[in-house]
């Protein structure tokens, strides 16, 4: 909740009450243009358990929590 009322006060705006979206809203934000750089590495500011799958037409990018379990 912290980060998305950061991100309120920058002006983003949400049509959800996702924790995805607010991620979404950080890698956006990001001034990389390249997913793979630190873009991704913003979600790191969010706290708990997630997965993405990032997808542009030449790329498929995971991102996980820093905690996650490889299998």
């Amino acid at each position: 909740m912290e980060i998305r009322r950061e991100l309120e006060q920058q002006g983003a705006i949400f049509r959800s009450t996702t924790d995805t979206e607010v991620i979404v809203h950080l890698i956006a934000r990001s001034a990389e243009i390249k997913l793979a750089g630190p873009g991704c590495r913003r979600a790191a500011k969010v706290q708990g358990a997630y997965s993405l799958l990032l997808m542009t037409e030449k790329e498929m990018i995971g991102v996980r929590d820093s905690f996650g379990l490889d299998h």
